[in-house]
């Protein structure tokens, strides 16, 4: 299970259950149906500490909708008093207590009377074109160039997003193969501004936001590094810009 932060949707499989549930919701089941067919499609298939996420975040996105199902609080509220979903996070002291805010402020949520019912609109599926082993370069603002490799493809409830690796380069004129070929990576922060070295796994927010005019494809079938070399932080297209000079200083 990939996981990029303690938040409630900030892994892989919280992230499903929320765009389940609201896509059960968009073809007009009812939140107890889609409660019923949540359950049947993901319990028997978890391990212990994932049917924590599991209930955590079914609560989550029912509360957000004004579908808050009884049995689903009540499991949510259980699993936070009980404090055994922290017991995932014990190698990392400094997280596990940021998870226990997050948890107690989604009980308080719980506890407190839910919006009214929002009307779920149908999800716009996003997928990538980009291959694992795709060269691109990205024109910033300043219209100098970036390189990044794509180490892999993340997907997510029928989403496809580029894992990418930031290559220690940054101009105007893109060098040739052989120069890419033996880039290093760039180092920079992660989203807990600890410096090291990570992938980017990068998402549009809405259909529109992807920056195609300033992609461009310059080579394919690239030798890359493993996906799982590396951390991997999660950021949007929509404010990639900003997001790669305050983590990596290029501008």
């Amino acid at each position: 299970m990939y996981v990029s932060g303690v938040g409630i949707f900030e892994d892989n499989l919280s992230e499903d259950i929320k765009f389940d549930f609201q896509d059960l919701i968009s073809e007009g089941y009812s939140s107890e149906e889609a409660t019923e067919m949540m359950v049947n499609t993901y319990i028997s298939s978890l391990r212990k500490h994932e049917e924590n996420i599991f209930w955590l975040a079914l609560a989550a996105i029912q509360w957000e909708l004004g579908r808050l199902n009884p049995q689903v609080k009540e499991k949510a509220i259980c699993i936070i008093e009980s404090k055994s979903d922290l017991k995932r996070w014990w190698r990392e002291p400094e997280l596990k207590k940021k998870r226990e805010l997050v948890l107690e402020k989604l009980k308080k949520n719980l506890v407190s009377p839910f919006p009214k019912p929002k009307k779920v609109k149908r999800r716009v599926i996003l997928k990538t074109e980009l291959e694992i082993g795709d060269v691109i370069t990205y024109r910033l603002l300043s219209e100098q160039h970036i390189i990044l490799k794509v180490v892999g493809v993340n997907e997510y409830a029928g989403n496809a997003y580029p894992v990418l690796m930031l290559c220690d380069w940054i101009g105007r004129n893109i060098p040739d193969k052989d120069e890419i070929l033996t880039m290093g990576m760039k180092e920079g922060l992660n989203q807990y501004f600890q410096k090291g070295f990570q992938y980017i796994e990068v998402f549009p927010l809405k259909k529109k936001s992807y920056p195609k005019e300033r992609i461009c494809l310059v080579y394919k079938n690239i030798e890359v590094p493993s996906k799982d070399a590396y951390p991997i932080m999660s950021l949007a297209w929509d404010e990639f810009d900003d997001d790669i000079e305050e983590y990596y200083e290029l501008k």
